[in-house]
């Protein structure tokens, strides 16, 4: 069974288990196949005022027009309106005040004082803004578990890919699960490599 099918089929046990009965009626999970029970201790962030709900289903490639978006590997064109919409848009008090890493690294970071918690490099997990919850790095509980996701889920293969977008999060919409995905895109302008 190769990796993936593996966190699949984990994924598909994990996301069954909530027909099952409740960890108080289950053995304990050291002698049971799965853990029983979600973390009880997250927690609760206010929901955002500007959601709308996100259709399911295939993404069809052939509706995707690519006119809409910015060149690849151009600089984008910081004076177009959406751009100057989107800048005005920003609460700047809370857009940290510390310089972005350069790409090859930065030896004179001061790892003692950490102004960016920088978790790849001190393992920080609680921020210095104050107005941004500590990171979950542990599960306080004996026998809790935490499930991440990490560069994923992949663009599809075809109408059937099970990996790809948005499968997976019709599969966790199925089951009544949730999860965040923080998506980072960039088009490089020419010559920064």
């Amino acid at each position: 069974m190769l990796p993936f099918e593996r966190i699949f089929v984990f994924l598909l046990i994990l996301s069954l288990s909530d027909a099952l009965p409740t960890s108080s009626r289950m053995l304990p999970t050291r002698t049971a196949l799965l853990p029983t029970t979600s973390p009880a201790y997250l927690p609760s962030f206010p929901a955002s005022r500007n959601t709308t709900s996100q259709p399911t289903g295939p993404l069809l490639r052939k509706s995707l027009n690519l006119g809409h978006y910015p060149p690849l590997w151009a600089a984008p064109n910081t004076q177009h309106p959406e751009v100057q919409r989107a800048i005005r848009s920003i609460d700047w008090t809370h857009v940290p005040s510390f310089l972005p890493r350069p790409p090859q690294g930065d030896a004179s970071y001061d790892d003692g004082h950490d102004p960016a918690c920088w978790w790849s490099r001190t393992e920080c997990t609680r921020p210095k803004q104050a107005y941004l919850p500590e990171d979950i790095a542990y599960c306080e509980n004996p026998h809790d578990f935490g499930l991440t996701y990490d560069d994923g889920p992949l663009n599809p293969r075809d109408a059937n890919d099970t990996w790809g977008e948005p499968q997976l999060y019709d599969f966790l919409a199925t089951y009544n699960q949730q999860a965040t995905l923080f998506c980072k895109y960039e088009s490089k302008p020419k010559g920064d490599h």
